[in-house]
């Protein structure tokens, strides 16, 4: 993970850009 991925977790919570294993997000360009 990348640091400015560990700031935006930290300043957000989880997205797909920064994410913990604890939370899923479905993979970029798949349908939903």
């Amino acid at each position: 993970m990348t640091e400015g991925s560990l700031l935006h977790l930290r300043e957000h919570g989880p997205a797909q850009r920064a994410f913990t294993l604890r939370t899923s997000f479905p993979a970029p360009g798949a349908a939903s």
